[in-house]
This record gives C-alpha cells, sequence and structure tokens, in this order.
C-alpha cells in the first residue's frame, strides 16, 4: 500500500472536494492556510481533482 499526499494551500474556511482514481470522492473541511490529506492508494496511474468553490484543479500521479 501507497501513500498519495493532497495539499491543498489558500483555502482556509471552506471545503474541498477530493478525488482519487479507484476511492470514494471524499469532502474535507479545510482549517488551516495549507492542509494536508493522504489517501492509502495501490501502484498505478491515478487521477486526483479537487473541487474548491466549483473550481477542479486535476494532477495525474503515477504510484510505483
Amino acid at each position: 500500500v501507497y501513500t498519495v499526499a493532497v495539499t491543498v494551500n489558500n483555502a482556509s474556511g471552506l471545503r474541498a472536494d477530493i478525488s482519487v482514481t479507484g476511492l470514494k470522492t471524499m469532502t474535507k473541511a479545510i482549517a488551516e492556510d495549507t492542509a494536508v490529506f493522504n489517501f492509502a492508494v495501490k501502484k498505478g496511474a491515478k487521477k486526483v481533482t479537487v473541487t474548491i468553490d466549483g473550481k477542479a484543479y486535476a494532477a495525474s500521479v503515477n504510484v510505483k
């Protein structure tokens, strides 16, 4: 099992919907200027999408 860390900056007081390939979408409350959320994943290509205030941010990672 591996870990993907998702860092959200400058969104204190907001909620983020975080989606990682292979996992359910989770809603997280952001209490700090820099918030880090860790997700356990398996090997393979993963797409990470973070949606805050209706704006989506996406990144792709390859877990080896």
